[in-house]
């Protein structure tokens, strides 16, 4: 393993901890948006954040609520009573017990079983086996509907739908564990911006995020792109130019509500049917809840295979010491160091994240730069230790690649991003410490 190596997998040993996340029903919490109230709409983020393993009994109420947003115990009270009269929560306790206890009922979205199937239905609560092939048709459709699941074999009536899952981890709520902080939480920075529609944004880019396949949200749903331009070629890479960034959404994506339909006047305004679903991004971007994370890929298709990171981009700036921009400050030396001018170095790097000046292997003939959109806050789950393990295995790779180029061809430019990764890794150790 080469020094390189071990360095930036020294993070990886850090002991593995799991869990310190709650579980939210996207339909049901694009119900409780639709009431239109953003502090409701907070306040069961906060109540959620307290549910137990069942993920719908919550010790937490207004007095959680108080502690981690900018609503005082009256509009805390209110905020919970509406969500009560709306059916999205339940008292199991007195509201004003000295331990209240609430319960987060599921909203049924199911449609009503057809009533050629109520006898099925009946018969499947009876433990009936089902051989026949019209009742296994029957029952597949009702499957379909939500109303029957398989276990081992033999279908079960559902008393509820399945949920719609998105894990959201304890820290928007508070410090890891959820615990109030003086700074209150991510949940009342985005409740600022009096949109409960951008807190569903929230919800659902996290029902999409999936960090080991794709190192953020699906890029299907939503993305950066930009235009790319060959710049020169030397020995085994070719240079290339990324400049002109866009952002593309597909609202047929499960984002659909958020599209506007235009009217007369927006059309002459220039504005387009995902204007409020690029201003919610904006204010997840402004509340420290989400970054933009760039890669080399490809090819600019929604589904292609990434190379390398880039940056880490937040609030329209790379962030310097993160693994993902050390890795893209080697890139871009090597490619000043291909390009044989040490001055033009400093050059790119002060362009970025407007521009970007990377190589890459001749053999990838349509090379992209892609953004992917990240949340900041992350639990400790199995599917987060893959997507680091895999970020640290490509970064040490990439690293050995482009520091042997730069070492070739200009040695004074391997200074600043050799420090920059010095100072990564010993932040990574006092971390571990």
């Amino acid at each position: 393993m080469s020094k390189t190596d071990d360095a930036v997998g020294a993070k990886s040993r850090k002991p593995k901890q799991r869990g310190q996340f709650f579980i939210v029903d996207v339909p049901t919490f694009v119900a409780v948006c639709e009431l239109g109230d953003v502090d409701a709409a907070a306040a069961y983020l906060i109540l959620a954040a307290g549910t137990g393993p069942d993920n719908r009994t919550t010790t937490w109420s207004r007095e959680a609520i108080n502690q981690r947003t900018g609503l005082n115990w009256r509009k805390a009270d209110t905020a919970i009573a509406k969500l009560v009269q709306g059916g999205f929560a339940q008292w199991l306790t007195p509201s004003g017990a000295p331990r209240p206890r609430l319960a987060l009922p599921l909203l049924e979205t199911r449609q009503p079983l057809p009533p050629r199937l109520m006898k099925l239905a009946e018969r499947i609560a009876n433990g009936d086996d089902l051989k026949s092939a019209q009742d296994l048709r029957d029952a597949t459709l009702g499957g379909e509907l939500g109303w029957f699941g398989q276990n081992d074999g033999r279908w079960f009536l559902r008393s509820e739908r399945p949920m719609v899952k998105a894990y959201l981890p304890k820290s928007l709520a508070g410090d890891e564990t959820g615990k109030a902080m003086a700074g209150r939480s991510t949940i009342d920075n985005v409740r600022k911006a009096r949109d409960p529609m951008a807190l569903q944004l929230l919800v659902e880019l996290y029902a999409k995020q999936d960090l080991a396949e794709h190192g953020g949200v699906d890029r299907q749903a939503l993305r950066t792109k930009f235009k790319s331009v060959k710049a020169y070629a030397t020995g085994k890479y070719q240079i290339w130019r990324f400049e002109q960034s866009r952002q593309i959404v597909s609202l047929h994506e499960g984002l659909y509500l958020h599209e506007r339909q235009l009217t007369k006047a927006d059309i002459e305004m220039g504005l387009n049917r995902a204007q409020d679903l690029f201003e919610r991004v904006r204010i997840l971007e402004d509340a420290g809840a989400l970054e933009w994370v760039y890669y080399l890929a490809e090819d600019d298709s929604d589904t292609s295979t990434h190379i390398y990171p880039v940056a880490v981009v937040r609030h329209g700036k790379i962030v310097l010491n993160e693994l993902e921009s050390i890795v893209g400050s080697f890139a871009t030396r090597a490619a000043s160091a291909l390009y044989a001018n040490d001055a033009i170095a400093r050059k790119w790097e002060d362009e970025m994240p407007g521009s970007f000046i990377l190589p890459a292997e001749r053999m990838l003939r349509e090379a992209a730069l892609v953004g992917v959109p990240r949340l900041r806050h992350r639990a400790k789950t199995s599917n987060a230790g893959r997507w680091r393990a895999d970020l640290e295995q490509v970064a040490a790779e990439t690293i050995a690649e482009f520091e042997a180029v730069i070492a070739e061809r200009m040695p004074s430019l391997l200074a600043d991003p050799e420090q920059r990764l010095a100072d990564f890794n010993e932040a990574s150790i006092l971390f571990q410490r």
